[in-house]
């Protein structure tokens, strides 16, 4: 008798090491310890798309993280203030725990038959290259897409195949802008409006609007998101007192997060 079951799992590209919020992370004070702690956190949310709450009812307290994820509690303890000082996750007033790229690592597949699919898949590609007389561009239709969706074989092409325009999904496009933004109220209402109102031609010039919304204006003081998205905010002028509005730099974020726990 087969069993279908569905696991979930994170794809990490081989330069994830070297993106500049892995760089800083890593020169902080027991850094490595909290790259951990950031993976870690990703695999167990992976199956509830970046969230973070004990059955969508509970919030997860570092005591709680530290049981579940079998890690040291005063490094959860520091280690969520930098992850959250960084930008890498958000925490809402609720107490849930978003990590904010999760849409640009999750994936999910079935264990029923996979290594059939993925073998199907390879020899309809190479039928597809053979047609192709031999030239690297490859035509993948809307099934097979799908298909290497839900059992993605050993090699992946995913930018030159899934995305030959270069433009991102919606779950990547708001990702960037939830991020952006940096005022995590009312997620999944943003996600619903920016999915079914926002022309996705919109994506970059409303993103880029929002980085500078955000620099220009403490959180407090910020519209929600959703009133943004509605009011078609993205149009207003911003005036700023420095026109060269710049990030802050971090340094070193474990002593100050550890003061905060004091």
């Amino acid at each position: 008798m087969s069993i279908n079951k569905k696991y979930f799992y994170i794809k990490l590209k081989d330069t994830f090491f070297d993106s500049e919020e892995m760089k800083l992370l890593e020169m902080q004070k027991n850094g490595i310890h909290y790259q951990v702690l950031y993976l870690k956190m990703c695999l167990h949310a992976a199956k509830t798309e970046g969230k973070l709450l004990y059955k969508d009812l509970i919030p997860y307290t570092p005591e709680m993280i530290s049981q579940v994820l079998n890690v040291n509690i005063d490094m959860v303890r520091v280690g969520i203030k930098v992850l959250q000082q960084m930008g890498l996750i958000e925490i809402l007033d609720t107490g849930a725990i978003y990590i904010m790229d999760m849409q640009l690592l999750i994936g999910k597949s079935s264990t029923e038959a996979e290594r059939k699919k993925a073998y199907r898949l390879k020899i309809a590609e190479e039928k597809k290259l053979l047609n192709n007389n031999g030239h690297d561009t490859v035509m993948i239709d809307q099934n097979t897409a799908e298909k290497w969706d839900i059992c993605p074989p050993n090699i992946e092409i995913e930018i030159e195949i899934e995305n030959p325009s270069g433009q991102m999904s919606l779950g990547e496009s708001f990702s960037v802008f939830w991020k952006a933004y940096d005022k995590p109220i009312e997620h999944d209402r943003c996600l619903k409006y920016w999915r079914d109102k926002i022309d996705p031609e919109l994506y970059p010039s409303i993103t880029s609007h929002a980085k500078k919304y955000s620099l220009s204006t403490e959180k407090q003081f910020r519209k929600n998101p959703i009133n943004y998205l509605k009011g078609k905010c993205w149009e207003d002028e911003i005036i700023t007192k420095d026109s060269d509005f710049k990030r802050p730099i971090y340094k070193d974020l474990t002593e100050a997060a550890i003061r905060g726990n004091a």
